[in-house]
């Protein structure tokens, strides 16, 4: 029963694939091309990029994935680079199991997003195995740096990547606030300063580009989320995963972690994070 079920699930996939191509031109497919950064907010959340180049597409995910140290805030920074099937079973998991949403950057170059990622994977060593680790990371996982939640993790990487490329969608006017003076009084430059914001975390991270999506004057980011859910067929029907009282937690924190604090273009992703020298890799 479970066989039939399985080439009833692929039959399916298969036809939605042919019907697909049948009414649109490769020039059609809004996801032929582009560079695509996807984020997904339960629990701590996750943040990751992908390229896509003729359909083909190079997937680079960064994180601890098993490599801890003596606390779960910092371990060892391990890139992955998925391509052709391990690319679209992430990409599932990510749409239907983790809900996550998708935006494309317009003005990115795919060439040098790939750069960036490939130059860190191709000259680091591949990750020492953990029990925790699937097999798609134990292949495609390599050790490329320290990782610290507090500013070298996978919001800091996926927006270093977009800023190399040559993106502008993080540029902005930073005003610093006014100083009081000796005498009870306010004074301040009212001088701009340019600047390029910084994130650290993946809640923050999608609230500002949806916030960036909703700016029909630019069209620098596009939700592409609907249109990867309409190419990308839930095979397997894949469920959302329940979020358990800790992951509940960590979201809300990160939530108002996102919401508080006085603007400023600083974050501790400027300064690489605070926590990664006390991690030793052994």
């Amino acid at each position: 029963m479970k066989n039939t079920e399985n080439i009833r699930q692929t039959a399916l996939a298969k036809r939605k694939q042919n019907e697909f191509s049948a009414i649109c031109k490769p020039e059609d497919n809004l996801l032929l091309h582009g560079v695509f950064v996807w984020v997904e907010t339960k629990g701590a959340g996750h943040a990751f990029v992908s390229v896509h180049m003729n359909n083909t597409v190079y997937l680079y995910t960064y994180g601890r994935y098993g490599r801890t140290g003596s606390s779960a805030t910092i371990g060892g920074g391990i890139l992955n680079f998925f391509e052709g099937d391990d690319a679209r079973s992430y990409y599932q998991d990510e749409l239907y199991k983790m809900d996550a949403h998708v935006f494309k950057i317009n003005d990115a170059n795919p060439i040098s997003v790939r750069e960036f990622f490939e130059s860190l994977w191709y000259a680091a060593k591949p990750a020492i195995p953990t029990k925790g680790m699937t097999d798609r990371v134990k292949s495609r996982g390599r050790t490329i740096d320290v990782y610290d939640v507090t500013g070298n993790n996978c919001t800091t990487h996926s927006v270093a990547a977009i800023k190399y490329s040559g993106s502008k969608i993080f540029d902005t006017q930073y005003i610093p606030p006014a100083v009081s003076t000796p005498v009870g009084g306010f004074l301040s430059s009212q001088l701009s300063v340019d600047t390029e914001i910084d994130f650290t975390i993946p809640f923050s991270l999608q609230r500002y580009l949806v916030e960036k999506n909703s700016d029909f004057s630019s069209m620098l980011v596009i939700d592409m989320t609907s249109e990867f859910r309409r190419q990308y067929y839930n095979f397997g029907d894949k469920k959302t995963s329940a979020q358990g009282s800790i992951a509940m937690a960590s979201s809300v924190g990160a939530e108002t972690s996102a919401s508080s604090g006085a603007s400023s273009p600083y974050s501790s992703g400027t300064f690489g994070g605070s926590l990664g020298g006390f991690y030793n890799d052994k």
